[in-house]
């Protein structure tokens, strides 16, 4: 399917808001055929000194299924270009042009990257349960009005498979943090 992730066709169970700047949401997903695990969500986002933070918390509901529940998580961040173009700085490496429909990846050894389109500058960090397969994925369908960087937990290649044993839920969550700021 070219539309994934279980999270974007849910409705919230719960949003309420947490102190003066964060909103919690909270979804559950019963599971499908395919992926029968019931697995609960929890998005908090927060405005903190101009910077947008979110965090993203999955863990399965105790459903007597033997299997673990496999689950890659990802943030979808787009940036407007407005046809200009967009670069992207991950340590000593700049990615120029590198979005197509055909996604592309990159390892990601920082925790932050910079994203550059011309008018701003901003820094994306990222982190969680991370390690060396988390990767950065670059997509867009139309490169001229807008461009995603994904942090994602894992490389595809290694989703559901034992190398990628760690994005199997069993007792333990996994999460996903991210935060943009405009420099």
């Amino acid at each position: 399917e070219k539309k994934h992730g279980f999270l974007r066709n849910l409705e919230a169970n719960e949003v309420r808001r947490e102190g003066e700047d964060s909103i919690v949401f909270s979804f559950s997903h019963e599971g499908i055929s395919e992926y029968p695990w019931g697995i609960e969500y929890y998005l908090i986002v927060s405005v903190v000194s101009g910077m947008l933070k979110m965090f993203l918390t999955t863990k399965r509901i105790d459903d007597g299924l033997f299997n673990s529940a496999p689950v890659n998580l990802a943030f979808h961040p787009y940036f407007v270009l407005n046809g200009g173009r967009i670069s992207v700085t991950e340590g000593r490496n700049t990615y120029v042009d590198c979005f197509s429909e055909q996604s592309a990846s990159i390892e990601t050894g920082n925790p932050s990257v910079l994203i550059e389109n011309g008018k701003s500058q901003i820094v994306m960090s990222f982190g969680g349960s991370t390690d060396e397969r988390s990767r950065l994925v670059f997509w867009s369908d139309s490169k001229e009005k807008y461009a995603c960087i994904e942090p994602v937990l894992t490389d595809k290649k290694f989703f559901n498979t034992s190398e990628g044993h760690r994005l199997h839920l069993n007792n333990s969550p996994l999460s996903l943090f991210m935060s943009l700021a405009v420099l």
